[in-house]
Parts: structure tokens; sequence; C-alpha cells
């Protein structure tokens, strides 16, 4: 019984279709719908073969899904609502939608973190699903 829920996690991982990227730490902290909130080392942001990898790997082909990297493994929140906190480590999205077409990566950089909530500004990015 205590052995359910590692093979819950790998029937999920197995699912997403790619071989788990390792370059780099990294762990899905939480979800919600089809949000799920990662935790991403810091180095990897800048690392887009490797964001692209992990891209491919955690939206399945044909499902909807939004992907929120975090830098700071302890900021990163299980659920949504976010805190304050959290969205100051916020430092990508990705947003995929296989009826429409829509797909973007998006890095956010903070441009006011006094506000409440703090004001982000996306810059798209080229990376994509594989």
């Amino acid at each position: 019984m205590k052995h359910i829920p590692a093979l819950v996690v790998f029937l999920l991982l197995a699912g997403c279709g790619t071989s788990t990227p390792d370059k780099y730490p990294w762990a899905i902290v939480g979800s919600q719908g089809v949000v799920r909130m990662i935790y991403l080392d810091p180095e990897a942001l800048n690392d887009t073969e490797f964001l692209s990898d992990l891209v491919s790997h955690l939206s399945r082909p044909g499902t909807t899904s939004q992907l929120m990297f975090f830098d700071d493994r302890a900021a990163t929140p299980s659920g949504l609502p976010m805190s304050d906190t959290a969205m100051l480590h916020l430092r990508a999205q990705y947003n995929y939608n296989p009826q429409t077409g829509f797909e973007k990566f998006v890095f956010m950089e903070v441009s006011d973190k006094n506000s409440s909530p703090p004001m982000l500004t996306e810059v798209t990015a080229a990376i994509r699903r594989r």
C-alpha cells in the first residue's frame, strides 16, 4: 500500500511521452486542473533546449496544459491562487491548447515588486513542444 504513491508518480511521468530531462533539478510541487506549478533550478532558465525538452515531457499531446515555473522551491505554490511571494518567484509560463493550436512560452520579469499583487512583465520566447 505504501508503494501506491510512487506507482502513481511513475504512471503520470510515463504518460508524458518523452524521457525525463535531468540536466537541472526540477519538481512538480503542485497542480490544479490543467495547471502545474513546477520548481526549476534558476540556471535551467538560460537553457532553451532543456526548457523545450521539459515542456515536451510535461505536456501531453492533445491535452491542454499550463506550466508555471518558479525559481525558489520554498516559494513554489502547491495550488492557486498564489501568494505575492510566489509571484515574485514565477519566472516562466507555458500554455498549450491543442484544440485552438495555441502554444506560448513566456519568461516573467518582476516590474514592480512593491505592488500587491506584484506586477510582472511577459517576454515571449520561441520555446515549443518537440
